[in-house]
């Protein structure tokens, strides 16, 4: 189960990279390679049994949900 700290780390990161107004900004590229790093590390950790893209797909549904709400 992914509790909600981690939740709240991605969802930082994928806002910082997926909402950036300069695409090649550093720290754009930055937080995306944070955010794919953390999304690895939280698929090897939880994923067992499901698809990568489906688990990418449900992380970013909770990251853009936790960004709506906070």
């Amino acid at each position: 189960m992914i509790d909600a700290g981690d939740i709240a780390k991605l969802a930082g990161l994928y806002d910082r990279y997926a909402n950036a107004f300069e695409r090649l900004s550093p720290d754009r590229l930055q937080a995306r390679r944070l955010f794919w790093s953390r999304l690895e590390m939280l698929y090897q950790q939880e994923g067992a049994g499901v698809d990568f893209e489906a688990f990418r797909f449900e992380m970013v549904q909770r990251c853009k949900e936790y960004l709506k709400k906070n």
